[in-house]
């Protein structure tokens, strides 16, 4: 059903397959018994650039924002997930191929013309969210030269019964069927997504990736999470 509903929007603006993603991805959060905790102001627009745990971050971004993504061109072929995330704006970065890049790098520049946020996982891979890895600068060329609108996000999970890093996140030689198996299996888990307030675009792809890094680092601390939540409910407060 949802992948009928995504065809007929195949010519639709992009902002209309970013709300039918938005939909579908509010369904899978609930699917997966995922509780979520938000602090910070959710962007609307421009590059949001964050730390990669697995394919459950996808729906977690997409159920608070109508947005695109920046993903490794794999994720093509997985099963059902493949064909919404490519019906849902879904640039793909074929990283065995650098000529391809400078498509990939155009593609990224139409997305973010787009009154719509484009997520980027700079990180190249998922990892089981102990630490960020270092940001990959090539695909950030984009927001530098477009000077669009910067957030920083980080993505955290807990598990209740298990071990996230293990179960939820989903890296290195793990294999999907399996995985998304036992995980749907779980439930109770629980996702922490914090995003930074508004940044300056560096017009050096490069320093921009080691501001981006150090930004997602700072979000990943336990004070972060305690200021970014004050600052978020001040104002409805007052």
């Amino acid at each position: 059903m949802a992948i009928c509903e995504g065809l007929l929007l195949v010519r639709k603006p992009a902002r209309r397959r970013g709300l039918w993603a938005q939909k579908w991805a509010t369904y899978y959060c609930r699917l997966f018994d995922l509780s979520i905790t938000v602090s910070g102001e959710i962007p609307k627009q421009g590059l949001v650039v964050t730390n990669h745990l697995g394919y459950l971050d996808i729906p977690l971004l997409a159920q608070f924002m109508p947005c695109a993504f920046v993903a490794k061109s794999e994720v093509r072929s997985w099963p059902l997930l493949g064909a919404l995330a490519t019906l849902a704006n879904t640039v793909y970065v074929d990283r065995n191929n650098t000529r391809n890049l400078s498509l990939t790098a155009e593609r990224m520049k139409q997305q973010l013309r787009h009154d719509l946020p484009l997520v980027l996982f700079p990180e190249g891979t998922s990892s089981a969210g102990r630490t960020v890895l270092p940001f990959r600068p090539s695909l950030l060329q984009p927001a530098c030269e477009l000077s669009v609108p910067l957030c920083a996000a980080h993505i955290a999970y807990r598990l209740e019964d298990g071990d996230a890093g293990e179960e939820v996140c989903y890296w290195g030689d793990m294999t999907l069927l399996s995985h998304l198996w036992n995980l749907l299996g779980k439930g109770n888990i629980h996702a922490e997504l914090r995003f930074s307030k508004p940044l300056t675009v560096s017009h050096d792809r490069k320093q921009l990736a080691a501001e981006l890094h150090a930004e997602v680092v700072k979000l990943s601390s336990p004070l972060a999470g305690d200021v970014a939540l004050r600052e978020h409910l001040e104002p409805a407060l007052n």
